[in-house]
């Protein structure tokens, strides 16, 4: 019989195949079925990376018709509670409505939801909030989804992570990386999205993350109107500061929460492309630097984490069949009071029942059952979309963007691949496309 500590890989059987989660490598492959029959009758595979040898086990059939029978990663708002307030925040709505819901959920029935991501072969747990370094049994949870293999990546503003936080995260061995929000490269700039004093805690604590910690840490740079022409000093003042240590992720506001009542912080796609493509050229940093665009506006680029390692199948197959973005088919949000939502961005488009609750039978049953997942499978999409040559890659894009920009659910995501197409020259738009995928 084998021992956890012989068990390297965890299997899971799809609707196209077979998912295979990597404990060494952390990360998922996709096996074709034929190759998912080859290890259930064989014991074994070697194909690419994989090594497969007896070495593995098979977690319970699950398989649905067109998306994953389990999520692959969960998203948890660990903490209801923030010391910040923040102009671009999505989480002051998601508080309004899911407190509805009753008490925060307990210790113990994290503990469960930990627990039921493992049994299903669901490695990858997303923490925010709120502050998840507000909520007072936060190691302890962080302890027990490490002590089950799963792999953490934790995303906090920071304020709150000094040198006894550090010391216990460093005691983990499952941190995919540590992500710190932030959005000014001086005081004045931080503090026109964050209202407080907190510019001297954050560059104190980020000195104590570069110069500590053995986890992955990343600034979270949020490209709003009012900071885009600021990454330069950021990346200066992040090197400097965090010793060479600390990478910087680039992401794009989305309208969500606060950013819906500040209008003024959103920039369009051709906006934000350009400012990466001119970081891009400007910048020759040592700090590791992430640049993404939506990850499903490109067809060229390698941001689908679920298709960059496929393994036995010859051209890309998506995870699931359905339209939008992956929320509610590849992975799931789940609120501080155990409400069950497709995506944090389309938080209370979909009607949520008090049932629609982990606290109702778990995740499993949720997933089959919670109206908000139901009704983003059930979208009906759009003839546009469908008819479009990228459809294949993007899936209609952002629900959060079709929303803001058209007041229809089922619309197109104004960061359409097709229409930046249509509206870049063909130089243009080989120059974007270059520059963004040599990362």
């Amino acid at each position: 019989m084998l021992t956890k500590n012989d068990i390297r890989y965890i299997i899971r059987k799809e609707f196209f195949g077979g998912i295979v989660w990597d404990s060494i490598h952390k990360d998922y492959y996709m096996i074709s079925l034929g190759d998912f029959y080859k290890i259930e009758n064989e014991g074994k595979l070697e194909k690419g990376d994989l090594s497969i040898n007896n070495n593995y086990r098979l977690t319970p059939y699950n398989v649905r018709d067109g998306y994953p029978g389990f999520p692959l990663r969960v998203h948890l708002a660990l903490s209801e509670k923030c010391n910040t307030k923040c102009n671009h925040c999505f989480f002051t709505q998601i508080y309004s409505l899911g407190r509805k819901g009753g008490e925060p959920i307990s210790t113990p029935e994290i503990k469960s939801l930990i627990d039921e991501m493992n049994d299903h072969g669901c490695m990858e747990l997303f923490i925010g909030g709120g502050e998840p370094f507000m909520r007072s049994d936060w190691f302890e949870v962080f302890t027990y989804a490490n002590d089950k293999g799963i792999q953490l990546y934790i995303f906090t503003n920071g304020i709150a992570v000094n040198e006894e936080v550090i010391s216990k995260l460093n005691s983990l061995g499952n941190i995919g990386y540590l992500s710190v929000s932030m959005e000014g490269a001086d005081k004045k700039a931080y503090s026109l999205l964050r209202q407080g004093a907190f510019w001297n805690p954050l560059i104190t604590n980020l000195q104590l993350l570069g110069e500590y910690a053995n986890f992955p840490v990343y600034v979270r740079y949020t490209a709003t109107s009012i900071n885009i022409d600021q990454f330069n000093e950021i990346v200066n003042l992040v090197t400097e500061i965090g010793r060479g240590r600390i990478g910087i992720k680039v992401r794009p506001i989305l309208p969500a929460g606060n950013a819906v009542k500040n209008k003024n912080l959103l920039i369009d796609y051709k906006e934000y492309l350009v400012f990466l493509l001119n970081i891009k050229n400007k910048i020759n940093s040592t700090i590791d630097i992430d640049l993404s665009v939506h990850k499903d506006a490109n067809p060229r680029n390698k941001f689908y984490r679920f298709s960059k390692k496929t393994i036995g199948i010859s051209r890309f197959i998506p995870v699931y069949t359905g339209f939008g973005g992956s929320g509610g088919y590849t992975s799931v949000y789940i609120d501080p009071f155990g409400n069950i939502q497709d995506c944090v961005m389309t938080y209370g488009r979909f009607e949520s029942r008090s049932v629609d609750n982990i606290r109702n039978n778990g995740l499993l049953y949720q997933w089959d059952n919670a109206n908000p997942i139901i009704s983003k499978r059930d979208l009906a999409g759009n003839s546009e979309c469908y008819s479009c040559e990228y459809y294949i890659w993007c899936r209609g894009g952002c629900r959060a963007r079709a929303v803001y920009s058209y007041q229809d659910i089922n619309a197109k995501d104004p960061w359409c691949f097709k229409d930046l197409a249509e509206k870049c020259t063909k130089e243009e738009l080989e120059q974007l496309l270059s520059g963004l995928n040599e990362g």
